[in-house]
């Protein structure tokens, strides 16, 4: 069971002089969830001569529940340069916490009832992310083509705090980021009929909370898996080359 609020506030202004504007936004994002699974398995081990090596039985009841909260705020200015040249400056602040707060119980055959704790796949779990983004952009509008240069540097903060089952004090994980974002796109259109187009941007992803919540998860019997409060950032380079030509009639 889960529920989800989003929304996306934008206001924008354009003055007297043509191609000055000023944007300024605010993205928010709440959500919440509660799951209550029972996992019951039955796995056994066989060597290559056929004979049992051993078994693993699991019979538990997993209750987790999450919570996230993120906003950013963002602005961006333009201004032209010329006739026929735009230059942008713009700034975004995010603000992401995450919280996951998660349970295991074995069934206790003696009262017939998941009430026995298992404290190393039991575990609380805090995630904030916080960001400053600068960044610059250089428009060119010509008649057939026109291009755009720019830059971005995002400085970030990521903390987590992680309570297992079996300790009574939270472990706390600090890192901090600095990442150079580029950008670049180019488009020309030689006739109505034809086109190229040509767009870079490099861009960074924050680690996940699944990814980050230091619990093992025994879902799959036979590959265990755990989260790193260490991992990351993801830094990825995208690139787009299209070419588009067409007969009017």
């Amino acid at each position: 069971e889960g529920l989800s609020l989003n929304n996306n506030l934008l206001y924008r202004h354009r003055f007297g002089k043509i191609g000055r504007t000023i944007t300024i936004g605010w993205s928010n994002n709440y959500s919440e969830s509660e799951a209550d699974a029972f996992s019951i398995s039955s796995t056994k081990f066989y060597n290559s001569n056929g004979q049992t090596q051993g078994s693993f039985v699991q019979d538990r009841n997993i209750i987790q529940k999450t919570f996230t909260r993120n906003n950013t705020l963002s602005t961006s200015y333009t201004e032209p340069i010329g006739k026929d040249k735009l230059l942008e400056l713009n700034y975004a602040y995010t603000h992401n916490s995450n919280t996951s707060d998660k349970k295991t119980f074995d069934y206790d055959p003696g009262s017939g009832k998941y009430t026995t704790i298992n404290p190393l796949l039991t575990n609380y779990f805090e995630n904030l992310y916080t960001s400053n983004r600068f960044g610059a952009n250089f428009r060119v509008q010509k008649k057939k083509y026109n291009y755009q240069v720019g830059v971005g540097m995002q400085l970030s903060d990521l903390k987590s705090k992680s309570l297992p089952g079996t300790a009574t004090e939270k472990t706390i994980t600090k890192q901090e980021f600095k990442n150079f974002f580029p950008t670049a796109n180019f488009n020309y259109q030689p006739t109505r009929a034809k086109s190229l187009r040509f767009n870079y941007r490099g861009r960074t992803n924050q680690p996940s909370l699944t990814q980050l919540q230091n619990v093992v998860d025994q879902s799959n019997p036979l590959q265990w898996r755990t989260g790193n409060p260490n991992l990351k950032q993801e830094f990825s380079h995208n690139f787009n080359l299209g070419y588009n030509t067409f007969n009017i009639l």
